[in-house]
């Protein structure tokens, strides 16, 4: 899912310097500026799991903001030159030049709605809903999930012994109750 916001122009203004020369005439250089690009575009990464001990993102802006929404966090964000932005509990925001943590186990754990704009989900109470702004090359920590093949029995005659093998390390005990 991807999030445009529109910003006045004057947010696209270059830093102008002028310089005087010893001659009495003048010049004028543009330099880029170095905030975020405008207009931006956002990107959901998803929900990830918040540790007290470890937040997900490094700067919490605000607390209890009542008109706490997407739009308002991802712009505070912007405004601040952090590349990531989270929303907890409906109305915290937070900020981030790196992001840590693990993807939640249950993504039902950012279902939320933003105090400001219902129609928003704004994380959970121990989960983050995480955007990273495009255009910005910043490490995103991947989740692989690996899971094991299935166990696989083989039968020979009824009554005979049965061979289980396991690759995930557990083995059930099955009855052998003649065929």
């Amino acid at each position: 899912m991807k999030f445009f916001f529109a910003v006045p122009l004057a947010a696209l203004a270059s830093q102008v310097t002028a310089t005087t020369l010893a001659s009495g005439s003048s010049s004028t250089s543009a330099t880029p500026s170095t905030s975020i690009p405008r207009p931006n575009t956002w990107t959901a990464l998803g929900c990830y799991s918040q540790d007290a001990a470890h937040p997900v993102l490094d700067q919490k802006t605000t607390g209890n903001d009542n008109f706490m929404s997407i739009g308002l966090c991802t712009t505070r964000c912007a405004d601040g030159n952090f590349p990531f932005a989270g929303l907890q509990g409906g109305n915290v925001c937070w900020c981030g030049t790196k992001l840590s943590g693990d993807l939640a186990k249950d993504k039902s754990a950012c279902n939320v709605p933003c105090a400001g704009y219902a129609l928003d989900t704004c994380g959970g109470a121990n989960a983050l809903n995480v955007l990273k702004i495009e255009g910005i090359d910043v490490p995103v920590p991947s989740t692989t999930i690996t899971t094991a093949p299935p166990a696989t029995s083989t039968f020979t005659k009824p009554g005979t012994v049965i061979t289980a093998i396991s690759t995930a390390g557990a083995m059930r005990n099955f009855g052998i109750f003649g065929w």
